[in-house]
C-alpha cells in the first residue's frame, strides 16, 4: 500500500513540477532553450523522484519492522498473525488442527516447513518481508468467524496435498483432497445425490448394489466410460441436459433426443475431450470415499494413500483404508444411508386409529346424497 501511495504521490509531484516548469516558460523561450537545459530539468525531477522513493522505502521498512507477529502452534500446524487479529485466528488454528489432525494423525510430513500468515483483508499493515519468505499469506474477509478462517486454512492445506498425487487420482477427487472429516451436512448431500440422481448406476447403488457403486465411482477405471457408466436412456438424458450442445444446433442432438437414436447419442458423447465426460457419481461423492477410507485406515492411512507404491484412485483408496474394495464400499454405503432422513415410525395404535378414520369418512361419503343415483 505504501508503495502504491508513493507511486501515486511521486507521479503527481513529478507531473506538477513539470507543468509548473512548462507553464512558466513562454513559447519563444522554449524554442531558445537547448537540449542540455531540458536534460538538466529532467535530471532534477528524476533526482527528486528517486529521493522520494528512497524516503518512502525507509518509512515502509521501518513500519514493517515495527509490526509484532504472534506465532500460534497447534500440533504440526504453524499459524502467524498480528495481535489485532489473534482473537479470531487463534481459535481458528485450534479448530483447523482438530479437523486436520483427526485425519493426518501421525502423518505430518505434509505440514513440515509449511506455515501460514493469517490476517483480515481490512488490515492496513504490510506483510513483513521475512514473513513472505517463511509463510503463505491467507487473508480473510472482515466479519468472518473463526470457523470461516479455520475452513480457509484447511482448504489451503488440502490444495497443497493434491500436489502429492498422480494426475488420475487428482482428477478423480476433482483436484481437491479431503483432509478434514465430512460434517453431517456433507454426508447428507451425498445421500440426497444417491437418492435423487437420474443415472441407472447411481439408483442401483442407492438400493444396495455395491458393485454398481464402484462402477458409478469409476473404481476401477472404465475401459469404455460412455457405455459402462451410462445406458441408452442415461445417454439420451445426458445429451439433453449438457449445455455444450444446446446452442450448437448439432443435428446429432436432435437425432439423439427427439428421434431416440442411441448411435447419435454415442457419437456426441464420444466426441468429448478426455476427462470432459464425468462419472455418474459427483466429485463430492467420490471425495467422500476418501473420507471413509481415511477413517477406516486409522493411523498411517494418509501416508499409505500418498505412498509411491500406490498409484491411481483405486489402489490409493484401498491402501488408505486397509480393507478390500467391497468392505470399503460397504462401510461408505452404510455411512451415506445413515445420513438420510429417519423413516417415520407408526405405532400399532396410530395405525388402527388412522384406519378407523379412513373407514368413517368413506362411510359418510357413501351416505351423502351427492353420491346417490337420482
Amino acid at each position: 500500500m505504501c508503495d502504491r501511495m508513493f507511486r501515486t504521490g511521486v507521479r503527481g509531484t513529478g507531473v506538477a513540477v513539470l507543468l509548473a516548469c512548462i507553464a512558466g516558460t513562454s513559447p519563444a523561450r522554449l524554442e531558445a532553450q537547448d537540449v542540455a537545459s531540458y536534460r538538466a530539468r529532467v535530471d532534477s525531477i528524476a533526482r527528486l523522484w528517486e529521493a522520494a522513493r528512497e524516503s518512502a522505502a525507509r518509512a515502509d521498512s521501518a513500519r514493517r519492522a515495527a509490526i509484532t507477529v504472534d506465532t500460534i502452534i497447534r500440533g504440526a500446524l504453524v499459524v502467524m498473525t498480528t495481535p489485532q487479529f489473534v482473537d479470531v485466528v487463534e481459535p481458528a488454528a485450534q479448530l483447523a488442527w482438530e479437523q486436520l489432525g483427526a485425519t493426518l494423525r501421525e502423518d505430518t510430513a505434509l505440514m513440515r516447513g509449511r506455515a501460514f500468515y493469517v490476517v483480515s483483508t481490512e488490515s492496513e499493515d504490510p506483510v513483513p518481508e521475512r514473513i513472505r519468505r517463511e509463510a503463505e499469506v491467507i487473508a480473510y474477509a472482515d466479519g468472518s468467524t473463526f470457523e470461516d478462517v479455520a475452513m480457509r486454512i484447511g482448504q489451503r492445506i488440502e490444495i497443497a496435498a493434491i500436489a502429492d498425487l498422480d494426475e488420475s487420482t487428482s482428477l478423480f477427487f476433482g483436484h481437491h483432497v479431503p483432509l478434514r472429516p465430512y460434517a453431517d451436512r456433507e454426508w447428507t448431500k451425498v445421500y440426497v445425490e444417491l437418492a435423487t440422481a437420474p443415472w441407472s448406476l447411481v439408483r442401483a447403488c442407492y438400493l444396495g448394489d455395491l458393485g454398481r457403486c464402484a462402477e458409478a465411482s469409476d473404481v476401477p477405471a472404465a475401459d469404455d466410460p460412455v457405455t459402462e457408466w451410462y445406458d441408452a436412456a442415461d445417454r439420451r438424458r445426458y445429451v439433453a441436459a449438457d449445455p455444450r450442445w444446446y446452442h450448437e444446433r448439432d443435428p446429432r442432438r436432435t437425432q439423439c433426443i427427439d428421434a431416440g437414436s442411441d448411435r447419435a447419442c454415442l457419437d456426441l458423447m464420444r466426441s468429448l475431450e478426455p476427462g470432459e465426460l464425468r462419472p455418474p457419481l459427483s466429485e463430492r461423492a467420490r471425495r467422500s470415499l476418501a473420507v471413509a477410507a481415511l477413517e477406516l485406515g486409522g493411523d498411517g492411512a494418509y501416508g499409505r494413500m500418498l505412498s509411491e507404491a500406490s498409484h491411481g484412485p483405486e489402489q490409493r483408496l484401498m491402501s488408505a483404508a486397509g480393507v478390500s474394495r467391497d468392505s470399503l464400499f460397504a462401510a461408505w454405503h452404510a455411512r451415506v444411508l445413515a445420513a438420510g432422513p429417519e423413516s417415520p415410525t407408526i405405532t400399532r395404535v396410530a395405525g388402527w386409529t388412522a384406519f378407523f378414520w379412513v373407514i368413517a369418512f368413506a362411510t359418510l361419503a357413501a351416505r351423502s346424497s351427492r353420491w346417490r343415483r337420482a
